[in-house]
């Protein structure tokens, strides 16, 4: 991970196993404490990203069917602690993807803020299709931001999402060349860190990745909630733009 001046977005690269970079327990522990270290550094942003040409894959299925109890529990803890992180994270989070997002490479891309995506860039969640629902809030997020039309095409019939269409469902923020990608995802980050005050930002996020799939009344009182938050950190005066 490295990160540059502090409140400036920092960037975090996905390294898994293999040439499909695999989100193994090793990665999934890497991958929190580069978003520890961006929020220790004073990072108002991360932009998170795999090598050239593959953003990241789920478990490899047939290495996960062998794991003994203790051992898919760590995986799945790991995992647990890694989007617990994510959604509690104090910063704004954009992915930036370039070639294969599938399966938990799919859930890290949901559980951010935005998806900054290049043209060679697709989206697939087949792990139901193997046995394997997947525990990381792809169950949840994708009819959420998708509709449940498009979701169930993901999940149910394992079909892929190219960038243009994953732009055109709402996934997808922009799309950019692959030598533009980071600087793409960086510029974002850096325009919604500036955009509103802190505690503005941070109700926002907070209502943004908390509220998916609660009801009206949920969402209403999370709402009201995160106003609360922010009349309380501007001492009951609301916080202006910087």
């Amino acid at each position: 991970m490295s990160t540059r001046s502090a409140g400036s977005p920092a960037l975090v690269e996905i390294r898994g196993a293999g040439e499909a970079n695999v989100l193994d327990a090793d990665a999934l522990v890497r991958l929190e404490v580069g978003l520890l270290a961006a929020e220790r550094d004073g990072a108002a942003a991360a932009v998170l990203h795999g090598p050239p040409g593959r953003f990241a894959a789920g478990a490899d299925l047939r290495a996960l069917a062998d794991l003994d109890g203790t051992a898919a529990y760590a995986f799945a803890r790991a995992g647990s602690r890694l989007f617990r992180r994510m959604r509690g994270a104090d910063l704004w989070l954009v992915a930036a993807v370039d070639g294969h997002c599938i399966g938990g490479g799919l859930d890290v891309a949901l559980a951010c803020d935005a998806i900054v995506a290049t043209r060679d860039a697709f989206f697939r969640h087949p792990g139901a299709r193997f046995g394997f629902p997947t525990a990381y809030g792809g169950n949840r997020t994708l009819p959420a931001r998708l509709g449940p039309a498009i979701a169930a095409t993901l999940l149910l019939e394992g079909r892929a999402l190219t960038a243009a269409e994953a732009q055109t469902a709402g996934l997808v923020q922009a799309i950019v060349e692959p030598g533009e990608l980071l600087a793409e995802a960086e510029a974002l980050a850096a325009r919604w860190s500036r955009a509103v005050a802190p505690a503005v930002g941070r109700a926002l996020r907070q209502v943004s990745r908390l509220g998916v799939g609660l009801s009206a009344g949920g969402a209403a009182a999370l709402e009201l909630a995160a106003l609360g938050w922010v009349w309380a950190a501007s001492g009951g005066a609301g916080e202006r733009s910087r």
